[in-house]
């Protein structure tokens, strides 16, 4: 796959706004150039592709949005703050738990030296 450049949310609201609307529409190639030429600043990295452009308006008019949809599957990461307290909260039940059972096993140690 090409190296793709990936628009942020005020590009494709950018992009859009280049694009104009009703009579006023400009080709999907008069909007590369443009958005190239105005933030891409002309050396030739990440310009956008035609169907770049495309895929934004297309996205735009179908579904109503410029934002990046919610992608289907396993989130890569569970890190809201809710699941980092439930962790450390888990981390900290545990380390308890062997802390007692450690000082359970010397108490009954130490019970079993002076028997003897």
């Amino acid at each position: 796959m090409a190296n793709v450049a990936k628009l942020s949310e005020r590009e494709r609201i950018s992009l859009l706004m280049i694009r104009g609307w009703g009579d006023r529409e400009r080709s999907y190639d008069q909007v590369r150039l443009l958005f190239n030429e105005t933030f891409r600043n002309g050396d030739g990295l990440n310009h956008i592709s035609k169907s770049t452009v495309e895929r934004t308006i297309r996205r735009f008019v179908g579904q109503g949005t410029v934002k990046d949809l919610q992608k289907c599957g396993r989130p890569r990461t569970v890190a809201t703050e809710e699941m980092q307290l439930h962790i450390a909260h888990h981390l900290l039940r545990i380390r308890i738990l062997v802390y007692v059972e450690q000082v359970t096993s010397m108490m009954f140690l130490m019970k079993q030296c002076e028997k003897s």
